[in-house]
Formats: structure tokens, C-alpha cells, sequence
């Protein structure tokens, strides 16, 4: 079955404004430095697209030190959707 996005707000997300988003950021930008230096990934897949390689530079650029600065990177950078399986039982499996 196909799942059907639905696009989100963040403040859509329960917990969003709770989250350790320092930490969340501190871990994107170690995979957008891995990323911008094109170190050999561990399996095949596809590649990052274009938009997501811009986001990368800007957050190995940025100056962020603190939670508020961190989630505001995301919020102006992303946007959160909701993936409903059509499966019968519900069942899914998603990466991100």
C-alpha cells in the first residue's frame, strides 16, 4: 500500500517544543559535515538531494549554541508530514 502524506506545522508535533534540539541539531550537522565531505557511506542509497545538500551548508555554517536557535533551524528548514499506512494492519516501515 502507498502511504499518504499529509504536510504538518511543528507545532503539530507532540513534544516538539520539549525536545533536546540542540542535541537533534548537533547530530544533523555531523551527518551534513559526513555529507558535504562526501565520506564513503557504510550502505548504498540514494543520494541527498540538492535542497537537502543547501540545508547541510547552512548548518555547518551556522552559529547555533543554544535549543530556541537550534529548533528555529528546523522549523525555517523543514517541514513535518504525517505518513498514514493504508495497510489493513497498519503496518509500516519509514526512514528519514
Amino acid at each position: 500500500m502507498t502511504p499518504k502524506p499529509q504536510p504538518l506545522e511543528f507545532g503539530d508535533l507532540g513534544g516538539f517544543a520539549d525536545d533536546d534540539a540542540l542535541a537533534a541539531f548537533a547530530a544533523f550537522r555531523d551527518w551534513a559535515r559526513a555529507a558535504q565531505a562526501q565520506t564513503p557511506s557504510l550502505r548504498t542509497a540514494k543520494p541527498p538531494s540538492p535542497q537537502l545538500m543547501r540545508i547541510a551548508q547552512a548548518a555547518c555554517e551556522a552559529k547555533i549554541a543554544d535549543v530556541d536557535g537550534a529548533r528555529r533551524f528546523f522549523v525555517d528548514n523543514f517541514r513535518p508530514w504525517r505518513v498514514v499506512a493504508e495497510a489493513a494492519d497498519g503496518a509500516a516501515f519509514f526512514t528519514g
